[in-house]
């Protein structure tokens, strides 16, 4: 083959985009979701800590002791770190409204939708 250290070069470059364009479409798109943007996930990431370490004077603390969340911890936290759109917009309007309920009924509901898919 051609040894030319640009050639070689650009070959690799290629292939590395190729090989991180598929692995992010098949990660994404074997699970239907749409991902978002970085600000957004180290947001969700935040989130997410937050829940591990509240207090029950805490303004996340009604959600963390919520006895719907614990069936949904595992899942919550696998999509918060996949970056998915509908769990994001969960959180967002938890968030505005502090509606446990709400959220874990939304939490509910996207499962049930992804199952479906």
């Amino acid at each position: 083959g051609d040894s030319n250290p640009a050639t070689v070069r650009t070959r690799a470059a290629q292939l590395a985009n190729k090989t991180a364009e598929a692995t992010s479409r098949s990660t994404s798109d074997s699970l239907g979701l749409k991902s978002v943007d970085a600000n957004t996930r180290a947001h969700l990431l935040v989130f997410l800590q937050n829940l591990d370490h509240a207090q029950p004077h805490d303004t996340i603390g009604a959600l963390a002791t919520h006895p719907g969340l614990p069936k949904h911890k595992a899942w919550l936290k696998e999509h918060v770190l996949l970056g998915d759109q509908q769990v994001a917009a969960a959180i967002r309007a938890y968030e505005f409204t502090l509606d446990t309920d709400d959220f874990i009924e939304s939490l509910d509901l996207i499962k049930r939708l992804a199952a479906i898919r």
